[in-house]
């Protein structure tokens, strides 16, 4: 299942047959997984690797066997760190969609949600959508935008919370596609031309779920310009075409 959309913007978790039939418009990530991600690929196989070292091969078990408990393992893992993200994101929109302080969320979740909430609230920034549903019907995309918002100023801008595990010392470096993403949702919501005359910006903001400094997570932001999501929205524009293409599907 992906997740889909109607020109009214209302989301559908179903397949590409249920999309053809209802005219339904593919989701930015879901576009985007025709793409290869080699350093997510790579993550997966170290990650796979270190697994062997902690759950070593068992008396009378054979490789195939070991293959099977291994990956459902990381499977296993990979679901609570899926959870974690879902929770944090959650908790920051109860946060600002009600306007109030971590004290309404879980205990768990303060040391992740803290950070990002204070973010927002030292910028001052003026919080225009959460959550907001976004259909781009010329080049048949869909997606949700987490956080529109304006700065003070005047700054239009797309903000997108990432969860990670990180290690002390990484630098948090953004995926290509993640830049492509808010580039999508920026122009589905304020149009190419408001990007094109620089008014329009993106943020990734990173939340780390390995490292906590002082009671508080890690926070990290890729702040990217107006230039940098053209030169972005340009390549996803190819993504889409070519996930078109690949699927022989229009929905236009």
């Amino acid at each position: 299942m992906a997740h889909y959309y109607s020109a009214e913007g209302l989301m559908y978790d179903t397949d590409l047959r249920q999309a053809r039939k209802d005219k339904l418009f593919a989701s930015v990530t879901t576009q985007q997984k025709i793409e290869a991600s080699p350093g997510l690929e790579v993550w997966k196989q170290n990650e796979l690797l270190k697994l062997t070292l902690s759950h070593p091969l068992l008396d009378g078990e054979d490789a195939d066997n070991f293959i099977r408990r291994i990956k459902k393992t990381h499977w296993d893992l990979s679901k609570d760190t899926m959870e974690l993200g879902t929770r944090i994101h959650d908790a920051i929109h109860t946060c600002l969609e009600k306007n109030v302080g971590v004290d309404c969320i879980d205990d768990d979740l303060v040391p992740y949600v803290s950070p990002a909430i204070n973010y927002c609230r030292e910028k001052e920034f003026i919080i225009k959508d959460l959550e907001k549903p976004l259909v781009n019907v010329d080049e048949a995309y869909a997606g949700m935008a987490d956080c529109i918002a304006e700065t003070p100023c005047g700054l239009k801008f797309i903000l997108d919370w990432k969860s990670k595990k990180t290690k002390p010392g990484e630098k948090i470096k953004p995926y290509p596609d993640q830049m492509e993403q808010i580039s999508a949702y920026a122009v589905a919501y304020w149009g190419l031309d408001a990007i094109q005359r620089g008014e329009v910006y993106g943020i990734n903001a990173y939340i780390s779920t390995t490292e906590i400094i002082d009671g508080f997570a890690r926070f990290e932001r890729c702040v990217y310009e107006p230039k940098d999501l053209l030169d972005s929205y340009e390549k996803f524009q190819a993504v889409c075409q070519l996930w078109r293409l690949r699927n022989k599907y229009d929905p236009r």
